[in-house]
């Protein structure tokens, strides 16, 4: 950089502080404080966040709408309506760097952090219950609003060694996490508290969760040595509903090997397990589970009357992830009696629910399905078209396998294999590309119909 591009860069920085400072200056002493608490948000937050954060001192909870009022007026807060009609606040970001130098300065941060990290703890623990019932997307959309608030809650609470608010945020996130494919950074995280002296039911569900990461990411062998280590720990506590989270992780493990006859007996005490908890959406889920290993042991029959259960009791249930889940499943058992129509039909509906849920990892195996039925039917470009956006996809959320089981690939092996000897080397990676370079909601219409 040239001398005078220095000058002038230096020039505008002084520029924008000196009207910082004078903007602070006008302000009272409770908006003064109110700017400086507000500093520890990431990407917008709510009003409701804004009253636990900014109360301290001279800043009452009944002071924080008007307060906020103010700063808006004088632009230093930016209130937009978010999904919903709801209001979110938020600041540039010059602003809220110079805010936080000014929460530094007045020894106020330790307490903000901590307010902040309670007030999404609670947001997570309150929708964890929901994002796996029947408002499931209501819910995670709502989580995905403040993503940014939620990481930098979990930054925190690693940070200051707060273990109990880290482990508690893996646990109510895991599932959010797992369907909108969140793998990688939480992976890290919630294996970074392990490292730590964890009380022992704190440590059972970090590898319980540290377990699922690994697993989703294709690492079977730490999925397996986190699953089994919890295994041990909730045996020795009595804990049901951790020894049924461990069961079903290391029967997800024995397919990846596989050995279907270890994964079924796992399977049938997880469900037993959770059946027991009467948690309802795991249960049903793992019976879908327990339909795949039944159909790759050549138990069609058991594995149709899984997968026709599990579908029944995800629409019952009206849980968008499970009633995907189930049509897949009921979707391969269609296409293996060479029911072409239902199938695709099965596999549409699914796209669409799994659109709605934004999940990016079981759309892509939907997408992949349906490559496999329009490949049969002869279409063989749409096809290498569903295949590239699939495994688009799939790269994006650093998943390659399947969430919840393991999908009979050598049904995509042959669909490549066919679909490429059918359009050549050239156009089969022209369609792929194609495919590749689709947005998640392009793919979404591409595989329900609308061409590109």
């Amino acid at each position: 950089m040239s001398t005078g591009r220095t000058r002038d860069v230096s020039d505008r920085q002084r520029t924008l502080r000196a009207t910082l400072d004078w903007s602070y200056d006008l302000l009272s002493g409770p908006e003064q404080a109110l700017l400086r608490r507000l500093s520890v948000f990431s990407a917008g937050f709510p009003f409701e966040a804004a009253e636990v954060v900014g109360v301290a001192g001279e800043v009452g909870t009944e002071d924080i709408l008007h307060l906020l009022g103010g700063l808006a007026e004088q632009s230093l807060v930016v209130a937009e309506v978010a999904s919903g009609q709801k209001v979110r606040y938020g600041m540039l970001e010059p602003v809220s760097q110079y805010a936080l130098e000014k929460l530094q300065e007045h020894n106020e941060a330790e307490e903000a952090w901590r307010r902040h990290a309670a007030f999404f703890l609670e947001l997570a623990e309150l929708a964890d219950p929901e994002v796996r019932g029947p408002r499931q997307v209501v819910w995670l959309e709502r989580l995905e609003e403040d993503n940014d608030n939620l990481r930098t809650a979990m930054s925190w609470a690693l940070s200051t060694r707060d273990d109990d608010t880290a482990v508690r945020l893996g646990w109510a996130l895991h599932t959010f996490w797992l369907v909108r494919g969140h793998h990688r950074e939480e992976r890290r995280w919630i294996e970074a508290t392990l490292e730590h002296d964890l009380a022992r039911a704190l440590r059972t569900k970090a590898l319980l969760v540290a377990g699922a990461m690994a697993y989703a990411q294709g690492d079977y062998p730490a999925a397996e040595e986190h699953w089994q280590e919890a295994l041990r720990l909730s045996l020795r506590e009595g804990d049901i509903p951790a020894e049924g989270h461990a069961c079903a992780g290391l029967a997800l493990v024995a397919i990846a090997r596989p050995d279907y006859g270890s994964a079924a007996s796992r399977l049938e005490k997880a469900i037993a397990l959770f059946d027991r908890c009467d948690d309802a959406y795991r249960a049903s889920a793992l019976r879908v589970v327990l339909g795949t290993v039944l159909q790759a042991r050549g138990e069609s029959e058991r594995a149709e009357r899984q997968f026709e259960e599990g579908l029944a009791s995800a629409r019952r249930l009206k849980i968008p992830s499970l009633t995907y889940i189930a049509l897949y499943d009921s979707a391969h058992s269609a296409l293996a009696h060479d029911e072409r129509g239902k199938a695709a039909r099965m596999l549409g509906e699914g796209i669409q629910w799994a659109a709605r849920n934004q999940d990016k990892a079981n759309l892509a195996y939907l997408l992949e399905a349906l490559a496999a039925v329009t490949a049969l039917g002869g279409e063989a470009q749409r096809s290498a078209l569903l295949l590239g956006a699939a495994e688009a996809l799939l790269e994006e959320v650093g998943a390659r396998v399947y969430n919840y089981y393991i999908p009979d690939r050598s049904v995509y092996e042959r669909t490549t294999a066919n679909v490429h000897a059918q359009l050549g080397e050239e156009g089969f990676e022209e369609a792929r590309s194609k495919g590749r370079a689709m947005t998640f909601e392009q793919a979404v219409e591409y595989a329900l119909g609308v061409r590109p």
